[in-house]
């Protein structure tokens, strides 16, 4: 039986366990080549948390049917390590929107909303980002396009979602299109049908509407990271807005094609076979990066008496900040299995294989919230220098006799030289 190997931490009286081998993607080489590269991080990771005593918050829009406690329970049990979480919602239990609830959040989360947000809720978001605060947006340009419904009925029709999140984005410097990303370079998924569309046994069939995405960008976010899998994903556009940076850190393979909306979606396309050629278009960003000063959506677009009302401290431009879009709701999210277990955050349901989408989120969380030392020690890659299997074993007798000779030759030498000194040296 594999037991995990860790050991403990003291600190000003205190103590925290570190794990040091963990389970692993693959086998024991893997396992301990992650082990190497996770030793160091482990190590800060436990240290900062025993002796942080001021944590950051960071908060979890609720409200507007976002991913909920249960669909963010992995991400949020990792996220406690460092921060103080948990759920905010812009109204009160009355239905009134709070205009200072975000006051003294460092980071908000907003994942997979689907319900429109109120103009006042949306000045609420604009207002806590020109007062610098951060935002990580994990946003669908569609809705209705659900991977666990086609499995009910074989067929989704995905529609144009408006929330009004769209509008402020544009704003800030960057669209999320109201498309499907289809790419060859894919997961795959269990398909209940034949070549020639009868219903069949399941079988794993390439999934295009489920891209399988390595970084080309050299970031710290992203960077010595494992490929990241996506379900539904839209194409983002970055859009000029004076004084912000965009840096893209993911974009489609270049092997794809872009399904507009409406559209009709079902497995048969994937069961009878794709045409190859059709999958040419140009690659675009799925996760993007903006830094800098960002203009107020709202400036011209409110009275002036309440612009102008002592009460309300109104910003037209934010200082130096940040925020990062992805535009796949479901990147962060943890799925359970029919008895009711845990699907940690980027494990393949159906193929078992572990994508980074956990420790990408957990970076664009440090990078925002400015423990960068956390993203770098946690990416750090090391190479093991093993030995060639294949050729150790084609030269087995070979390195027996070397490892038996060599030494046993060394010593015999050695005493030779000694024996001649000797001899040289008392025979005068």
């Amino acid at each position: 039986m594999n037991l995990p190997l860790g050991g403990e931490v003291f600190y000003d009286g205190k103590s925290l366990p570190i794990s040091i081998i963990k389970g692993a993607k693959g086998g024991k080489e893997k396992t301990y080549e992650k082990a190497i590269e996770s030793l160091e991080y482990e190590v800060s990771n436990v240290v900062r948390r025993l002796k942080n005593k001021n944590f950051k918050k960071v908060a979890i829009l609720q409200g507007h049917n976002e991913l909920g406690r249960y669909d963010l329970q992995d991400l949020s049990i990792s996220l406690m390590e460092y921060y103080q979480v948990g759920p905010i919602y812009l109204r009160d239990q009355t239905g009134r929107e709070q205009l200072d609830v975000l006051d003294e959040i460092d980071l908000l989360i907003i994942a997979k909303p689907k319900n429109r947000f109120s103009q006042k809720e949306q000045y609420i978001l604009d207002q806590f980002v020109m007062n610098g605060g951060k935002t990580l947006w994990l946003l669908d340009g569609t809705d209705g396009a659900e991977l666990d419904s086609m499995q009910q009925s074989g067929l989704i029709y995905a529609t144009p979602l408006q929330t009004g999140i769209e509008t402020l984005l544009y704003k800030y410097g960057v669209k999320i299109n109201n498309d499907l990303v289809e790419d060859l370079q894919c997961s795959k998924i269990p398909i209940q049908a034949t070549a020639n569309g009868d219903r069949g046994e399941l079988k794993l069939h390439s999934w295009i509407y489920s891209p399988v995405l390595t970084s080309k960008k050299k970031h710290l976010i992203t960077n010595n990271l494992d490929p990241i899998k996506l379900e539904f994903a839209s194409t983002l556009d970055s859009v000029p807005s004076q004084d912000v940076k965009h840096t893209v850190l993911y974009q489609t393979s270049g092997k794809n094609r872009y399904k507009k909306t409406p559209t009709r979606i079902g497995f048969e396309e994937t069961a009878h076979g794709l045409n190859l050629d059709l999958f040419k278009t140009k690659a675009k960003p799925i996760a993007m990066l903006l830094e800098g000063n960002f203009s107020s959506y709202f400036t011209n677009r409110i009275a002036p008496s309440f612009v102008n009302n002592p009460n309300i401290k109104f910003k037209s431009k934010s200082e130096k900040s940040k925020m990062i879009v992805i535009s796949d709701g479901d990147i962060a999210k943890n799925w359970f299995t029919t008895k009711g277990e845990l699907i940690p955050v980027g494990k393949d349901q159906y193929t078992q294989y572990f994508f980074d989408n956990k420790k990408l989120i957990l970076n664009c969380i440090n990078y925002l919230t400015d423990d960068k030392e956390l993203i770098s020690v946690r990416s750090k890659h090391v190479k093991m220098r093993l030995l060639d299997r294949k050729l150790i074993k084609e030269n087995k007798l070979l390195i027996k006799v070397l490892n038996m000779a060599i030494p046993s030759g060394i010593i015999i030498l050695i005493s030779l030289v000694f024996f001649i000194i000797r001899r040289i040296k008392y025979t005068r």
